[in-house]
C-alpha cells in the first residue's frame, strides 16, 4: 500500500466531526425547559414589534413542541437520557394526571400513540408560557426580577413533571 492511498483511507476519519450526545439528567432537562421558555418570550417580543406574525410564532412554537417532545421520547440523537422516565414509561406516568387522563385529551390527539401524546404535553407546557406572562402583567408584578423568578420555577415544576415525580396539577 502506498503512502498516498494510506492518507486517503484515513482522511475520512480524521474529517469526521463525532459530536457527543449532552447526557439529559434532571438539571440539563430544567435548563432546556427554561431555554424554552425564554425562546417563548422572545418571539412574543417579536411578535409585538412584528418582527414575525402571529402564525409564524405558532409555528415556532410547534417545531419547538415536537423536539421537546422527540427528546422526552428518547428519540433525540442530541441526547442520551439519564431521566427516571423516558419515552412511553413517561407518558404512561403523565397519563396518571388530571389533565392528560385518557377522556381528558382533545379529539383529534390519538390517545394510544405515546409520541401524539407527549407532542400535546410538551404544547401544553408551552401554552402555559403565554398564561404566565398575562398573570404577571395583570398583576402588575412584570419586573425583571419577577419574570426570572417565575421563569424559574416554571421550569422547576415541569421538570417534576417531566421526570414523573409530580402527580397533581400545576395550576
Amino acid at each position: 500500500m502506498t503512502d498516498e492511498k494510506k492518507i486517503e483511507e484515513q482522511a475520512p476519519e480524521q474529517g469526521e466531526e463525532k459530536v457527543e450526545a449532552v447526557v439529559l439528567d434532571e438539571n440539563v432537562l430544567e435548563q432546556l425547559l427554561v431555554g424554552c421558555i425564554w425562546d417563548v418570550l422572545r418571539r412574543m417580543h417579536r411578535v409585538a414589534t412584528k418582527a414575525i406574525t402571529p402564525d409564524q410564532a405558532t409555528e415556532e412554537d410547534d417545531a419547538i413542541a415536537r423536539h421537546l417532545a422527540r427528546t422526552l421520547m428518547g428519540e433525540n440523537p442530541g441526547f442520551t437520557s439519564a431521566l427516571p422516565l423516558v419515552g412511553p414509561a413517561l407518558v404512561e406516568e403523565l397519563r396518571k394526571l388530571p389533565d392528560y387522563a385518557e377522556d381528558e385529551l382533545p379529539e383529534e390527539i390519538d390517545s394510544a400513540n405515546p409520541r401524539a401524546v407527549m407532542v400535546y404535553v410538551c404544547r401544553t407546557f408551552l401554552h402555559g408560557i403565554y398564561d404566565m406572562v398575562r398573570t404577571l402583567t395583570k398583576a402588575d408584578e412584570m419586573t425583571p426580577e419577577k419574570l426570572s423568578e417565575t421563569v424559574n420555577s416554571t421550569a422547576a415544576l415541569w421538570t417534576l413533571r417531566f421526570t414523573g415525580r409530580r402527580t397533581d396539577k400545576l395550576n
